[in-house]
């Protein structure tokens, strides 16, 4: 039996949709951007660098991120025993395949950006798009059992990216380790 609606309901319901959508236009409209304070999207804080810009130390940091993030997806593609049928791991393992394929990628067009000649505020957000990937990647990792290798690949790469950041302004969230 089909459920009947009051049609001033639909109007009451209609009427406050109207409402929300006219507020976030408004919103827009008034030029406030979300994606224009990093710390709202992010949780860091993005401040004056504490480091003066280096392109060319910048650019060797990149470079050898990007080598270190392709060690990283040729781990994970060649890890035995991981996500085979039975064991729970399946769709952990194609997300931590996506991620690492997806910083990989993100790194090295880091890196030939920073090659190119991009600067700070080029490249800025990829540097902050990094850090939320690493950030998903993290997550996906504390749900699998992964071998040591890897686990010292990503602390490397981890280690390089939190050294870049001080020539971005970026103040990485507490309670993330760094790598010895």
């Amino acid at each position: 039996m089909p459920v009947r609606t009051c049609p001033t309901a639909l109007l009451r319901a209609a009427a406050v949709l109207a409402l929300v959508l006219a507020a976030a236009c408004a919103t827009s409209k008034s030029g406030s951007k979300a994606s224009s304070n990093p710390a709202a999207v992010t949780g860091w804080t993005s401040t004056a660098p504490t480091k003066t810009w280096d392109q060319a130390a910048v650019t060797g940091l990149a470079e050898q991120l990007a080598k270190q993030t392709n060690e990283v997806w040729e781990q994970v593609l060649y890890l035995p025993n991981l996500g085979q049928v039975g064991t729970g791991d399946s769709a952990d393992t194609d997300r931590l395949q996506y991620k690492t394929r997806r910083i990989r990628e993100q790194s090295m067009a880091l890196s030939g950006a920073l090659q190119a000649g991009k600067g700070r505020k080029d490249t800025l957000p990829q540097v902050e798009d990094l850090g939320e990937q690493a950030d998903d990647l993290r997550i996906i990792l504390e749900r699998m059992f992964v071998q040591h290798p890897l686990q010292q690949k990503l602390a490397e790469a981890r280690a390089t990216w939190w050294h870049m950041l001080p020539y971005y302004g970026i103040k990485p969230p507490p309670g993330l380790p760094l790598a010895q």
